[in-house]
């Protein structure tokens, strides 16, 4: 179920609904960027699967973003493509657990970086600028129909430049 109009209260998603955003001018990012959300997981989602938090992914010729977690254990997962191929950082601490967490993707054009609530999850060097393919940016699923969240999405947040990890921390603490 597509969610459309003004949000007042931060969306429930159940495993068949998403937001999407489509894709505006103003989000064709590739490098020196930072992606910014608060959300909530439930675990009770099969494991092996991957629930989108937010991406620019169609699964097929048109891949950008990937934020999820895994259901498996929890771990938020973060994934530019660059040149077709996937650069992608795991997290190392299980956030599957119904509470709300603050992730912030950063790129500068040289590594891709994921923090979960102010503090570094995890970093991978990616070579080059993120593709702009154009797929649309979506909230709660991939674009192809897959990867449906189960859990909260609230205060996505899209920056046109690369934060710092101060920066990260003042976003975390002002909540």
């Amino acid at each position: 179920n597509n969610m459309t109009g003004a949000v007042t209260a931060p969306p429930a998603f159940d495993g068949d609904d998403y937001y999407t955003i489509g894709n505006p001018a103003n989000l064709q990012f590739t490098n020196n960027w930072s992606v910014e959300a608060w959300a909530s997981q439930s675990d009770a989602a099969p494991a092996g699967s991957f629930e989108r938090l937010i991406s620019k992914d169609d699964i097929g010729a048109n891949r950008c973003f990937i934020l999820s977690q895994k259901d498996s254990n929890g771990f938020p997962f973060a994934g530019i493509f660059v040149g077709g191929s996937l650069k992608s950082v795991t997290g190392t601490h299980d956030y599957a657990d119904n509470n709300w967490h603050h992730y912030m993707v950063t790129h500068d054009g040289t590594n891709l970086i994921l923090y979960v609530d102010g503090a570094l999850e995890g970093s991978v060097a990616t070579g080059g600028a993120m593709d702009n393919d154009p797929a649309n940016w979506e909230i709660g699923r991939a674009q192809d129909g897959s990867a449906y969240l189960e859990g909260r999405v609230d205060t996505v947040r899209f920056y046109n430049a690369t934060l710092s990890l101060a920066q990260v921390k003042q976003n975390y603490l002002n909540g």
